[in-house]
């Protein structure tokens, strides 16, 4: 095996007892680590930086655990990114939409493209815009993105945008 990885599977695994998931599920640490070695493994920047400076990717990986967040590629929740000489865990919206969905602050949110053909009305912050388009027309059809927008429910019905 190549020493970065079997360093940077030592330095994932000498953290486990610090890691605390959200859901208590304690097999969760053990697919999180195999889902951090997948990335270190693709990338040899990554893998470089985490050989660099391993506190940052055992902070990562602690810092993951506690937010309840994956790096499962196909949840797109979380990334382990080679940033400023370290691994950083970055968020993705999908995650940051996770984090307030699971923390009770919204009950849903929807992110989407607008194109130049569409009919876009904002309609004001406390309700949802009226955006009007041909779903299953392709994009050459429905022209350039011209913006995006992303709308929230709260608890309480009234709606983010």
């Amino acid at each position: 095996m190549n020493y970065k990885i079997q360093k940077a599977k030592d330095n994932i695994a000498s953290v486990q007892k610090q890691c605390h998931f959200i859901d208590g599920d304690e097999k969760k640490y053990f697919k999180e680590s195999i889902f951090a070695m997948q990335a270190l493994e693709s990338n040899s920047y990554l893998l470089t930086q985490a050989e660099n400076n391993p506190e940052s990717l055992k902070n990562a990986i602690i810092n993951l655990s506690s937010m309840g967040l994956s790096l499962n590629p196909s949840k797109k929740q979380a990334y382990l990114v080679p940033y400023k000489g370290s691994v950083d865990l970055q968020i993705s919206y999908m995650g940051l939409i996770d984090l307030a969905i699971n923390d009770g602050a919204i009950l849903w949110a929807k992110s989407d493209v607008v194109r130049e053909s569409d009919t876009f009305v904002i309609t004001g912050i406390d309700t949802q815009p009226n955006h009007q388009y041909r779903p299953f027309a392709s994009k050459l059809e429905r022209g350039n993105v011209v913006g995006v927008y992303c709308i929230a429910k709260v608890p309480n019905g009234d709606y983010i945008t």
